[in-house]
Order: C-alpha cells, then sequence, then structure tokens
C-alpha cells in the first residue's frame, strides 16, 4: 500500500513514538510502534511507513495514548484499537456515542 499523502492532514497525534494522522475525508493512518495493536493495522509489528487503519468510518477525532488509539466517527461512535481493548484492529465501544 502506498503511504499516506500527508498534505491532506487535518488532525494529528504524536505520543511515545506513535504517530496518528487523521486525512480528509476522514481516514486514519498510523506509524511507528505496535507493541499493542496500537497502530489498527492487525498486526504487533512496528511500521516506518504510515498505514491506513481499515474498518473505521469516516472519522472526527483521534487520540493516542497508553498503547491506545481511539477514534471519534463522524457519526458520533467511538472506536479503539490497542491495549485498552486488547484488539489490533477497530473496536466499537459500546455506551459512547450514537
Amino acid at each position: 500500500m502506498k503511504p499516506a499523502d500527508l498534505s491532506k492532514v487535518i488532525h494529528e497525534r504524536v505520543r511515545l513514538a506513535v504517530m496518528a494522522a487523521l486525512l480528509e475525508p476522514g481516514d486514519v493512518w498510523c506509524w511507528g510502534k505496535n507493541d499493542r495493536g496500537q497502530l489498527g493495522t492487525g498486526k504487533l509489528e512496528n511500521e516506518i511507513r504510515s498505514e491506513r487503519v481499515r474498518g473505521l468510518p469516516p472519522v472526527q477525532q483521534i487520540s493516542v495514548g497508553g498503547g491506545s488509539t481511539c477514534a471519534l466517527s463522524k457519526s458520533g461512535r467511538v472506536f479503539c484499537f490497542g491495549r485498552i481493548v486488547n484488539h489490533t484492529v477497530p473496536v466499537l465501544i459500546d455506551g459512547f456515542g450514537k
């Protein structure tokens, strides 16, 4: 897969060697340390190139920290991956959002 076109970044987060970028029209791309699955790639290998997080609806905001990444979808639902949910791919968090 081709790395993200970072000229389209509308929001970014960096935390302890994990980078996440929100690109228009709502795609999330991550790279860096991935020991807890916090890149959302389905793997545990570190990534030196940005990889698009699959399985997310269009996103409006992202948060990175504590071995996890979370995304707030444009429809108001929250998805997380990494340590907080013990998954390497996005998981819908019940009880948040619509």
